[in-house]
């Protein structure tokens, strides 16, 4: 995994594009962010209309987000040989 990495949004809501990784199932994408949250997603196929579009405009577009409640540092990586993104939040108290 790489280092653990505290995730922050810039002051306009934004998170670096190299704090995303895509997640897909052969007929569709989604970009994930490292604090969570799913901000660009087309459904069902890679040529629907966008169901989450954060990633392009934080104030309306949508998003979808689990994370923890408290302060965390992030792990992620891709599995050997797959498209299989692992992310793994560490807080204080424990590891997700």
């Amino acid at each position: 995994m790489e280092c653990p990495r505290i995730i922050e949004r810039d002051a306009d809501g934004f998170l670096p594009l190299d704090a995303y990784g895509a997640l897909g199932d052969g007929r569709s994408v989604a970009r994930s962010g490292a604090d969570g949250s799913i901000d660009w997603w087309c459904v069902p196929s890679i040529d629907s209309p966008l169901l989450f579009d954060r990633l392009l405009d934080v104030r309306n577009g949508g998003y979808f987000s689990i994370t923890p409640t408290q302060p965390f540092e992030v792990e992620r990586q891709y599995r050997e040989h797959s498209n299989v993104l692992e992310t793994v939040f560490t807080t204080p108290t424990g590891r997700a």
